[in-house]
């Protein structure tokens, strides 16, 4: 009779969390790696290929945190407004994982040098070949929210090295998670959230490709954060977000117990 207690208030008060990440390989998988639990304790994960089949089969989350730029510059103004810096000095060992988000007119340039030029006229300084490999993603989630804005404000943007950081007691893990030593440490920090760590991802290995672990891994250190956010509330990077010239709130959703 407890159980079934336990379970029917699980149903009412339920809800599902669900972190996604971009697929940074090269090959079949060029979309987006997504794990989702929730709070009755299932989980679940897929590889998509747009964030528009990504959200008609997960509508229903109540919590999504991305790992893209969501909110973009278009001047000096709002670059300050970012989270970056702040995000930078709060991860120290780590601060390379922060890249420089490009602005929404370089993000709409489909040719690379011109995006660099672009950046350099609105914003100073041009781009890093990491930010200009991220900019066709940057794009595709900038024209789902203006096709789509109900989902402002519901498609957050965090960061999987802060979310690590924070399930750390706020230490950074200094490793690499492409290395197996780095792998490790973050299977350990993640189990002490997620009881099915390591079950979840020998699963992923059985469907997917060894080398998508790493965009998993922090795809689930997200649904991590997402589910302690949603029973332990969220706060954001800067503290009163600015909003870009769309309305997209300019920052790092996390959350953390202590």
């Amino acid at each position: 009779m407890e159980q079934f207690l336990n379970n029917v208030v699980c149903r009412i008060n339920s809800y599902k969390c669900i972190g996604i990440d971009s697929c940074k390989k090269t090959g079949k998988y060029q979309g987006w790696a997504a794990f989702w639990q929730d709070s009755c304790g299932s989980y679940g994960f897929g590889v998509y290929r747009n964030i528009t089949e990504l959200m008609a089969e997960h509508y229903d989350a109540d919590c999504l945190l991305i790992d893209i730029p969501v909110g973009l510059p278009e001047n000096n103004q709002d670059e300050i407004a970012r989270p970056d810096r702040e995000l930078r000095s709060r991860l120290k060992g780590k601060s390379a994982s922060v890249f420089n988000t490009p602005c929404r007119q370089a993000v709409y340039s489909q040719d690379k040098q011109d995006a660099k030029k672009i950046n350099l006229q609105f914003l100073g300084k041009s781009l890093s070949e990491q930010s200009l490999g991220f900019t066709p993603k940057i794009r595709e989630v900038d024209q789902f929210l203006f096709d789509n804005p109900q989902y402002i404000g519901r498609l957050r943007e965090s960061h999987p090295e802060y979310g690590f950081a924070l399930l750390n007691h706020g230490k950074p893990l200094l490793s690499k998670k492409s290395e197996r030593v780095g792998l490790d440490e973050r299977k350990v920090v993640l189990n002490q959230h997620f009881k099915h760590t390591e079950n979840a991802l020998c699963e992923i290995i059985a469907h997917y490709p060894k080398v998508l672990i790493d965009d998993f891994v922090d795809a689930m250190v997200l649904a991590v954060i997402g589910h302690i956010g949603m029973e332990h509330g969220f706060e954001t990077i800067p503290e009163q977000p600015q909003k870009d010239s769309r309305g997209l709130p300019m920052e790092i959703a996390y959350s953390r117990k202590f």
